[in-house]
C-alpha cells in the first residue's frame, strides 16, 4: 500500500486495470471507490516542493549520505490522477514518484475533464444508476455518493427542489447542531457567469458554493415559484472521516431568492455548455481574486430561512 492512501483504504478496492497499463505505472496504479482507476501521482506544479525522489537519488548517492542529506515526503503530494488523462498527457517515472502534467487545485483538488474517468459499475452501483434516480440517506447511515477530499459545501439543483451537501472531517457536537437546527441565512451571487450560494449556519462561517446549471444531472425543468411558493432545500451533513450522515434538515427557501435563482439558472442556461474542468477552471479563476466575504458583498439577495 502507498502511504500516501493510509486513511483512504475504505475508498480502495482491489479492481485490476483492463486496460493497456506501462509497466513503469503499474506500481501506481489503484480503484478508489469515488475516482475509479487512477494513478498516484504527483502534480507537475510541486516538482520543486517535493525535490528529487529518495530511490532516484540512490542510483547516484552512497546510502549512508541519504540521512545527511535528507529525504523527502513525495507522498504528501500524491493524488489520484485518472489513468486514461495519464496516458494521454505527459508523465514522468522518477524513482518512486511519478509526476503529471495536470491542473491541481489545492480546493477542488485535481481538474480534469469527466471523459477521462473510468469506473467499474459492478464495485461502484451509484454510477451505473440512471441520472433521474436520487438516493435517500438516513442519520447514522453511510453516505452513498462520491465525497470530496476537502471540507465544504455542494449545493446542486434538481427537479425537486435544492439540495445542499456539507462535508465536515469529524464534525463537533456544535457544528451538527448548527446544521441540524440553526438559523440558516441564505445569499446569492452571481460573478462572471457563476452561481454562487452562500450560507451560514447558526454562529459557523459564511460558506460559499459555485453552481452551473448545465452541469445538474437530475434537472430537467424549473417551476416558476409564485408569490406564496419557494424551492425545497435538502441539507446533509457528512462526516468525511467515515461517511456517516451526521444530519439531516428539509426546509424552503424564501421566496425572493428562489425567484432570483430561477432567474439566474435560465440566464446560465443560455450560455454554451461548459464541461466539469472547464467550470472549474472559471470558478478557480474567481477564487484567486475574490474570498468568501467578497462574494457575499456581491449578493443580489441575503434572506433567512
Amino acid at each position: 500500500m502507498r502511504k500516501s492512501l493510509e486513511g483512504l483504504m475504505h475508498m480502495v478496492k482491489d479492481i485490476e486495470y483492463s486496460g493497456n497499463l506501462p509497466d513503469a505505472l503499474k506500481p501506481f496504479h489503484v480503484y478508489i471507490v469515488d475516482c475509479g482507476h487512477c494513478i498516484m501521482g504527483v502534480p507537475n506544479e510541486f516538482r520543486d516542493e517535493v525535490g528529487i525522489p529518495k530511490d532516484f537519488l540512490h542510483m547516484f548517492i552512497k546510502p549512508e549520505l541519504w540521512d545527511v542529506l535528507g529525504g523527502n515526503d513525495s507522498y504528501k503530494y500524491e493524488v489520484p490522477i485518472p489513468v486514461q488523462f495519464v496516458l494521454n498527457n505527459d508523465f514522468w517515472v522518477m524513482g518512486d514518484c511519478v509526476y503529471v502534467d495536470v491542473l491541481y487545485d489545492r480546493v477542488l483538488g485535481v481538474q480534469v475533464d469527466e471523459e477521462y474517468y473510468e469506473f467499474d459499475v459492478r464495485e461502484n452501483p451509484m454510477h451505473s444508476e440512471s441520472d433521474n434516480a436520487l438516493t435517500m440517506h438516513e442519520v447514522g447511515k453511510p453516505y452513498s455518493g462520491a465525497i470530496p477530499y476537502a471540507e465544504g459545501g455542494y449545493f446542486d439543483m434538481t427537479d425537486s427542489g435544492g439540495q445542499l451537501t456539507v462535508f465536515y472531517n469529524r464534525p463537533n457536537a456544535k457544528e451538527i447542531d448548527s446544521i441540524r437546527k440553526g438559523e440558516l441565512k441564505v445569499a446569492l451571487t452571481v460573478k462572471d457567469g457563476c452561481i454562487f450560494l452562500l450560507v451560514k449556519f447558526g454562529d459557523l462561517p459564511w460558506m460559499d458554493m459555485p453552481y452551473n446549471a448545465h452541469l445538474s444531472k437530475n434537472l430537467s425543468k424549473l417551476e416558476e415559484p409564485n408569490s406564496t411558493e419557494s424551492y425545497g432545500l435538502l441539507v446533509t451533513l457528512v462526516d468525511v472521516s467515515n461517511r456517516e450522515v451526521k444530519a439531516i434538515r428539509l426546509l424552503g427557501l424564501p421566496n425572493r431568492l428562489s425567484v432570483t435563482l430561477k432567474r439566474a439558472i435560465e440566464e446560465q442556461l443560455r450560455t454554451p455548455p461548459v464541461s466539469s474542468y472547464e467550470n472549474n477552471v472559471r470558478v478557480d479563476a474567481i477564487y484567486r481574486r475574490y474570498r468568501t466575504k467578497d462574494l457575499l458583498s456581491f449578493a443580489s439577495v441575503q434572506q433567512c430561512c
